[in-house]
């Protein structure tokens, strides 16, 4: 596969050197979003574009420690794993399931961050977006009928990735 660069070479060079001191004080979650988003402009199918961008929202959002009330309990609980008789692969699973119950669902996670930096609208949008990928990933579902979703998920990353950054940067 070829490819064709029809930008002028200095011209490129210019932007890079402008960008490249804003990039470097980027923090590692606005990176990956940037990554995310940047790569899916190369990819050729619109699920995996929408993939990409559902992608691109939950790596700006942090899946913040619950409550000392919840870290307690679940860890009293995973303690107790231990004196239980069964195939170690089970217990295994519980105990990943209870370090996963000390942190924040993603659905938090991207319903706090949209809200606080877009505002609920967006939220919600985003929400009703999270489904039809489940549903893709999970299921195989709905495959022919994300393009639509892709660009709105795209334009809701870059929002929130443009919040992010002029937050982190000021």
């Amino acid at each position: 596969m070829t490819g064709v660069v029809s930008t002028n070479r200095e011209r490129l060079l210019e932007e890079l050197q402008r960008w490249l001191p804003l990039a470097e004080r980027l923090t590692d979650q606005q990176r990956a979003s940037a990554i995310l988003l940047n790569d899916l402009e190369y990819v050729a199918t619109p699920e995996a574009r929408f993939v990409l961008a559902i992608t691109a929202v939950e790596a700006l959002c942090d899946q913040t420690v619950r409550s000392d009330e919840h870290q307690r309990v679940a860890d009293e609980l995973a303690a107790c794993l231990p004196t239980i008789s069964s195939d170690p692969d089970v217990v295994s699973t519980f105990n990943g399931v209870l370090k996963f119950a000390k942190r924040k669902s993603i659905r938090n996670a991207y319903m706090t961050k949209l809200r606080e930096r877009l505002g609920d609208p967006v939220a919600r949008r985003f929400d009703e977006l999270y489904q039809p990928r489940s549903t893709y990933v999970h299921e195989g579902g709905g495959r022919g009928q994300l393009a639509g979703a892709a660009g709105e998920a795209r334009e809701i990353a870059v929002a929130l990735l443009g919040a992010e950054v002029e937050r982190h940067l000021g």
